[in-house]
């Protein structure tokens, strides 16, 4: 097969791209390295513990697509190389336009030319509609990095290489695409979700479809090809309503730069584009290529022939989801997982694709969330509305400072890998008592069997005893109904511990809890209770750095903040967290360089964060300084139709 015993180099190897890629070659083929290129170490190493049982397979190489002298070293032996690496970010690239072109460009030839010394067979360059009829630098940069891999095959000579470019748009759901932020504004509370202007339509591709047209590039290409996929359009008007049935769209204009419709095959191209079955190929229009090098089986488009998101024959629409639904013919796509660090902690996140399975489960989230919520007890605080860090901790502030003497010990606990340990039988279980629906039902155990997130190796760590072991067990972090499904698991524990055993004062926010006593006998004898309720009616086990403590002297480390009698402090670690942060954004802005939209809301967060404790001194010392600058940048960028900004109170 193409791709076996072979070794293959991504540049940009530890990008979405990059894993995805690397995932498709050791579930089909043989291959007998892959090289994973790239800048960021620390990537680098969560990419390795995410395969690491292909440790034999996978090189991991350091270094920059500027520097040509380390890629001539990485490309020594190498058969195939996908060249993914760019300053992708638009905005990034217009203010730093020099770096951009050191990248895209500069990188760009350096790949090309250590390729043609090291004897690599094929190249394939990824590419962007962004590059088609330019409107911003990271497009017209794109342009010329495509324009020097088609020309790179004149300057072969009698080398056995090639050089082809696959081209698509933003994978549906990345961060710079619309979806996330409608995401944003609905999981804000918003009603209405604005559209920039109603004519507006955009392509829709997966990454699995991505993956699989490089894939196509190294099994057909001849050398200059720039190959296109057959991709269904949607309107951003039918996404908003997909995503937030019913809700206002308020027209706010387009954005400069900013195109109707995106653009893959231009007319001007039209005259050398063949349309296949499910791709086009745009061949070179030089005198070095010889027509007898076209891939069979496609035909000439017509001239003027132009292939636009606007003018696109196949469409998504929200009757295909539901057509889907009704048929069952539903299933759960594939996830992509990476890696996230939170705190000390690495977190295996597990990401669908939002057509059509966060729109599927979001729509979900519409029917059940109120249900959930009437289940719950008032002493939860985690995923909903009106509900959250802040609300739990004033409630546990008023019962220590208002009750102390039935607050005068804690028992605090948690569960030993709670995500990994959820029982699929008995959530869904839970939810058969909840819902008569059986198409729900039906829709929701689908969901849940998904994916079986606790690995066979390490079920062992979850588990105290063999026997409890249950490969059926667990639910992703990252899906939309994982939260709503962990804090619904937890309900009928509540309903015991209010209920039954009458604990005046318990705070949760999913499996982190809170309990008051009067004396510490009282606490223990309570958590042999818990202990066995969890093992008997949840299939769970308390993690073992539970402790039961005298409240006041110690303080109570929960939900980001450490409470003691009459005043409240910010976690030891959200301090340093914080303090690392914001001198790194001081820095910055008073060096003359503008802060960025993530830096913006990280200094709004910890206003936040401040606001709940006795921490005058660090909100004066860390944000006071940046408000100034926060004030601006929501001026010129946030909402420049208003003077109203951040206010230093």
């Amino acid at each position: 097969m193409l791709l076996d015993n072979k070794s293959i180099l991504i540049t940009g190897g530890t990008g979405s791209f990059g894993k995805a890629f690397t995932k498709y070659v050791l579930d089909n083929y043989n291959p007998k390295k892959i090289i994973i290129y790239s800048r960021d170490e620390f990537k680098q190493f969560i990419m390795q513990n995410e395969f690491k049982q292909y440790a034999d397979k996978l090189r991991f190489f350091i270094g920059d697509v500027r520097d040509k002298e380390r890629l001539t070293r990485a490309f020594e032996g190498v058969d195939y190389v996908i060249h993914a690496a760019a300053l992708k970010q638009v905005p990034a690239c217009e203010y730093n336009p020099a770096e951009a072109i050191k990248t895209n460009i500069h990188g760009a030839q350096n790949v090309i030319d250590a390729a043609l010394d090291t004897g690599v067979k094929k190249v394939v360059a990824l590419s962007t509609d962004k590059a088609v009829n330019p409107v911003n630098l990271y497009g017209g940069t794109k342009l010329v990095s495509d324009k020097l891999f088609i020309a790179a095959n004149a300057y072969a000579g009698s080398k056995d290489i090639c050089f082809s470019i696959v081209r698509y748009g933003n994978v549906a759901g990345s961060r710079g695409s619309v979806i996330p932020f409608f995401h944003n504004i609905i999981k804000n509370g918003g009603t209405e979700l604005p559209i920039t202007d109603y004519r507006m339509t955009r392509f829709w591709i997966s990454l699995q479809q991505g993956v699989e047209l490089v894939i196509k590039a190294l099994e057909e290409s001849k050398g200059g090809e720039t190959f296109i996929s057959k991709i269904p359009s949607f309107k951003i008007t039918d996404l908003a309503q997909a995503m937030l049935p019913g809700c206002e769209m308020p027209e706010v204009g387009i954005r400069e730069g900013e195109k109707l419709h995106e653009i893959m095959v231009t007319r001007e191209d039209s005259m050398m584009t063949y349309e296949y079955e499910k791709h086009f190929i745009v061949y070179p229009h030089f005198e070095w290529w010889d027509d007898s090098k076209i891939q069979a089986g496609g035909k000439r488009v017509e001239q003027g022939f132009e292939y636009s998101s606007g003018t696109n024959t196949e469409w998504l629409s929200v009757e295909q989801i539901q057509e889907m639904l009704i048929n069952h013919t539903y299933k759960t796509s594939d996830y992509e997982v990476f890696y996230k660090q939170d705190g000390k902690k690495l977190r295996k996140i597990y990401k669908l694709p939002y057509f059509p399975d966060r729109i599927c489960q979001w729509a979900i989230l519409q029917v059940i969330e109120p249900c959930i919520i009437n289940n719950l007890t008032a002493d939860t605080y985690s995923a909903i509305p009106n509900r959250g860090i802040h609300k739990g901790l004033t409630k546990l502030q008023s019962a220590m400072w208002n009750d102390p003497e039935e607050c005068r010990y804690c028992l605090k606990l948690d569960a030993r890998h709670y995500y990994q340990s959820i029982n699929h039988d008995l959530l869904k279980e839970k939810y058969s008592r909840m819902f008569n629906d059986n198409e729900l039902l039906w829709l929701l155990n689908e969901i849940i069997d998904s994916i079986e997130t606790a690995e066979i190796e390490d079920l062992t760590a979850i588990y105290l005893l063999e026997e409890d072991i249950d490969p059926e067990t667990g639910i992703p972090i990252g899906n939309y109904l994982s939260q709503y499904s962990g804090n619904y698991y937890f309900s009928s524990f509540d309903h015991w511990i209010k209920e039954q055993k009458h604990v005046k004062y318990y705070f949760r926010y999913m499996d982190d809890m809170v309990i008051f006593g009067k004396t510490k006998e009282e606490l223990f004898a309570l958590k042999k209770e818990i202990d066995i309720y969890f093992r008997n009616e949840l299939k769970l086990n308390i993690k073992e750095n539970w402790q039961v403590f005298p409240s006041y002297v110690r303080g109570v480390d929960f939900l980001g903040y450490r409470t003691f009698y009459k005043y409240t402090l910010l976690r030891k670690s959200t301090c340093l967290e914080m303090e690392k942060k914001m001198t790194a954004i001081r820095n910055k802005v008073e060096a003359g360089n503008m802060m960025n939209y993530s830096e913006w809301c990280s200094i709004n967060s910890y206003k936040g964060w401040l606001k709940y404790a006795d921490t005058f001194r660090l909100y004066q010392k860390y944000v006071v300084p940046l408000l100034p600058y926060a004030d601006d940048y929501y001026i010129r960028n946030i909402k420049p139709s208003t003077k109203k900004g951040l206010k230093a109170s």
